[in-house]
C-alpha cells in the first residue's frame, strides 16, 4: 500500500501552518484567549465578593453568607466561566501568623467602656478569634477545592501592612469611581482585584 498524500489545505484544517521553507508545523493554541474576570473574596462570617470584568472595566459588589456564596458559585461563577477566563482571588488567611494575631488580640482586648479587660476576658477573646480564623480557613480550603474541580484558577493574596484594606466608602469611591453602596467586606474584596488585567 502506497503512502497517502495530504494536501496543504487538509494540513491547514488540521491546525498546521506552512513555513517559508515549505515544511509544516503545528499551530500552538492560544492560552486563556477569553476575556478575564477576576472575582475577589474577603472571607468571614459575611463573605465580601467583588467581580471585575477586565474588558469592560465593570465592578460589581456583593455580600453573602458562605452558603449563599456556594449557591452563587454554582449558579453564577460557572455560568460566567462559559464565556470568560475566571480567576478567583482570595485573601490568604492561611498565611497569617496566628501567634502574632493572638498576641495582638490579647493585648488589645478591652471592656465596652474602654477599661482594661481581665486575663480571663482576654483569653476568651483570643479563643473566639482563633475559632473565627479556623472557620475561615476551612471555608477557604473548600473554595479552593471547588475551583480545582471546575478548573478555575485561584490566587491567594496574603494581607500585608501595605494592603489597601479597611478603606472608607469615600476613599473607595475616590479610588474606583464605584457608584453604588458598599460595606467593608465588599471593599476589601474589591481592592484585591480592582485594576487587574
Amino acid at each position: 500500500m502506497g503512502r497517502q498524500i495530504i494536501s496543504s489545505k487538509e494540513l491547514s484544517t488540521l491546525g498546521f501552518t506552512q513555513k517559508s521553507d515549505g515544511s509544516f508545523e503545528k499551530k500552538q493554541p492560544i492560552q486563556n484567549a477569553s476575556p478575564k474576570v477576576y472575582i475577589g473574596l474577603d472571607m468571614g462570617e459575611t463573605t465580601g465578593i467583588a467581580v471585575w470584568f477586565v474588558n469592560t472595566k465593570k465592578l460589581t459588589l456583593y455580600s453573602l453568607t458562605f452558603i449563599e456564596f456556594l449557591d452563587y458559585f454554582y449558579e453564577k461563577v460557572l455560568e460566567i466561566k462559559k464565556k470568560y477566563n475566571v480567576i478567583l482571588v482570595i485573601e490568604d488567611v492561611i498565611a497569617n501568623s496566628p501567634v502574632f494575631k493572638a498576641k495582638f488580640c490579647y493585648e488589645n482586648t478591652k471592656n465596652a467602656d474602654g477599661s482594661a479587660a481581665s486575663h480571663n476576658q482576654k483569653i476568651g477573646a483570643v479563643c473566639k478569634y482563633a475559632e473565627r480564623v479556623g472557620a475561615v480557613k476551612e471555608k477557604t480550603k473548600t473554595i479552593i477545592e471547588l475551583c480545582k474541580r471546575y478548573n478555575i484558577q485561584t490566587i491567594l493574596k496574603r494581607p500585608t501592612k501595605g494592603s489597601l484594606t479597611k478603606l472608607s466608602h469615600e476613599q473607595f469611591v475616590k479610588m474606583t469611581g464605584y457608584k453604588g453602596r458598599s460595606n467593608n467586606h465588599e471593599r476589601d474584596a474589591a481592592v484585591m482585584i480592582y485594576g487587574m488585567s
